[in-house]
């Protein structure tokens, strides 16, 4: 049942006097009966013998009505109601329900375009999009964003990512210190470096250094491995001791595993 004539694609005067009877017990007239369809971009609904009611305030379907006349059967939750060919279950139409009730989409709703979805042509850092991604390496944010057409701005190439560092680290920082050295040999500051990607003509592949903290003065040893690290540091221990006739109060290092064993001798 429809409220107006234009809903029909065919209608003639209603010649009997029958009534439409609504809830509170009212006759509406029908005026006329014709004929209607509701269409998709995949289907047409027939809809014979509707009547024209100008009464009505909405335009009304029956269920059974809509199914006997298209091979139909239909679908509800509480979400909305879907439309199924019986026999293919190729789904005809498909809506949301809304205040209780299950409207089904006009031709212009169900044909209109779906909204567009854009973005801003801006240009973002890397290193933004490097955090935003899980911080993935610098080849893959490229291809990923190159793969989604997405604009990018290139960070330096000096830039390095604090977060991507300590995750990476072994230790915790050293908590700093504003103590220094008022004489020298007082601190002695350690470290290994290597292994090297090549090794010397000697077969040297690690390099241990001495940073006295007082007066700057460096001792640097090459190693073939890092267990070699309390050899050179016992040659230094004694060079101080013979030559300036003083000792070594404490030598601070990054605790690797190399520098246990003077921790065990009580060399350091």
């Amino acid at each position: 049942m429809v409220p107006s004539v234009t809903h029909l694609d065919s209608a003639s005067p209603c010649t009997t006097t029958d009534r439409v009877t609504v809830g509170n017990g009212a006759g509406l007239p029908i005026e006329h009966i014709g004929h209607a369809h509701v269409s998709s971009a995949s289907s047409t609904l027939q809809l014979p013998n509707v009547f024209h009611v100008p009464q009505l305030t909405f335009k009304l379907l029956s269920v059974h009505q809509l199914c006997h006349d298209n091979n139909c059967s239909i679908l509800f939750d509480q979400y909305g109601f879907c439309i199924q060919d019986q026999f293919s279950k190729r789904v005809l139409f498909k809506g949301r329900s809304s205040n209780g009730l299950y409207p089904i989409p006009s031709a212009s709703q169900l044909s209109s375009p779906s909204p567009t979805v854009a973005y801003l042509g801006q240009q973002i850092k890397s290193s933004i999009w490097h955090s935003r991604l899980g911080h993935p390496t610098n080849d893959i944010v490229h291809t990923m964003l190159k793969s989604a057409n997405l604009p990018i701005l290139v960070d330096s190439p000096m830039h390095v990512c604090p977060h991507c560092l300590s995750g990476k680290m072994h230790q915790l920082p050293f908590s700093s210190t504003h103590v220094k050295a008022s004489f020298p040999f007082q601190r002695v500051h350690s470290d290994v470096w290597g292994p090297s990607p090549c090794k010397s003509t000697d077969g040297y592949q690690y390099v241990v250094i001495f940073i006295d903290e007082y007066t700057g003065f460096t001792w640097l040893y090459p190693l073939f491995a890092k267990s070699e690290v309390f050899t050179k540091f016992t040659h230094l221990y004694a060079y101080v001791e013979n030559q300036f006739s003083t000792s070594i109060k404490c030598l601070q290092s990054d605790g690797g595993e190399e520098y246990m064993v003077l921790v065990s001798c009580n060399c350091t």
